[in-house]
C-alpha cells in the first residue's frame, strides 16, 4: 500500500485562500523557530482568525477518502512489521477519542470538580469492540461523532 498524503493545515489556509503560500512559508519559520502550532502561530499574527482556523480543521475528515486513497479494507487493517496500529486501529482509536471527549464535556458540564483520568486504548473497556468494526462503519461513526463534539464544543463560553 502507498503511503497516505498527508494533508496539513497550512494547505489547507492556502487552498482555502485565507493565507497566501509566503505567509505560511514565513508561519512555518516562526513555528520552526519558537516550537508553537502552526495555528497558533498565525492567529497570535493576527493573520487568520480562530474561527477560521477551526473551520479548516473541521474540514480535515473530509479528506479522508483522498487520505486513504483506494486502499482496502485488509490493506487498511495490516499492521506494520513493527507491530505498531493499523491504519484502521488508528481510525477506531480517533473515533473512539472523539466520543470520549463528548463524555467528558458532559461531564466538566454537570459535574462540580469532574476527575477526568488520561484516556488510555489499552485500559479503555469499550475499545476491543471499537478496534475490530470495518472502516466504513469507523468513518461513519467519525464523521457522526465530530459533527457532535463540535457542536459541543461551539456552544461552550468562554
Amino acid at each position: 500500500m502507498a503511503r497516505p498524503e498527508k494533508i496539513r493545515l497550512g494547505d489547507l489556509l492556502v487552498k482555502e485562500g485565507l493565507i497566501s503560500s509566503v505567509v505560511l512559508e514565513s508561519a512555518l519559520a516562526e513555528q520552526k523557530k519558537t516550537g508553537r502550532r502552526l495555528g497558533r502561530v498565525l492567529v497570535d499574527s493576527m493573520l487568520v482568525t480562530e474561527e477560521a482556523i477551526a473551520k479548516a480543521l473541521a474540514h480535515q475528515l473530509n479528506l479522508l477518502p483522498l487520505v486513504l486513497g483506494r486502499a482496502s479494507e485488509e490493506e487498511l487493517s495490516r499492521r506494520p512489521s513493527s507491530g505498531k496500529w493499523s491504519a484502521r486501529e488508528h481510525l477506531a482509536h480517533l473515533a473512539r477519542h472523539h466520543q470520549v471527549m463528548i463524555i467528558r464535556l458532559y461531564r466538566i458540564r454537570n459535574e462540580e470538580r469532574p476527575q477526568l483520568e488520561r484516556y488510555s486504548a489499552e485500559q479503555d473497556p469499550e475499545w476491543m469492540s471499537w478496534s475490530q468494526m470495518s472502516v466504513p462503519e469507523i468513518l461513519k461513526r467519525l464523521r457522526e461523532l465530530r459533527a457532535a463534539l463540535g457542536a459541543d464544543v461551539s456552544g461552550l463560553s468562554e
